[in-house]
């Protein structure tokens, strides 16, 4: 199973993030405001993406900033966004490692 490409090793899912849903509201005032709640927490692996090369596409590769890898959870797409601490991480592109539903590496960029 370690030659399997798409095996996850447990250890390297070390930090627990909420993968988190937004469900804009509106003030008595007319105001929008974004209420994000979350849906699940999952344990990942965080990496930096400094000198890293993740897709073809210029757009998305420079304003990548960070990779993590989750188990895989259905339906996770950009309109989620992820939540470290008091990090936050928006989603660029969710990749289905191998379409096996195994994992998911997450190209996100941090808010700050």
């Amino acid at each position: 199973m370690a030659d399997d490409l798409h095996a996850i090793d447990a250890g390297s899912l070390r930090f627990r993030v909420d993968i988190q849903t937004n469900a804009p509201t509106t003030t008595s005032k007319g105001e929008h405001l974004d209420d994000w709640t979350t849906t699940v927490t999952r344990w990942a692996s965080i990496t930096p993406a400094a000198g890293q090369f993740f897709t073809a596409s210029e757009q998305i590769r420079n304003s990548v900033s960070h990779k993590i890898v989750i188990r895989y959870y259905g339906g996770l797409t950009p309109r989620h966004r992820l939540k470290f601490g008091s990090r936050i991480f928006s989603i660029l592109s969710v990749l289905d490692e191998g379409e096996l539903h195994a994992r998911q590496t997450i190209l996100a960029t941090e808010v700050v």
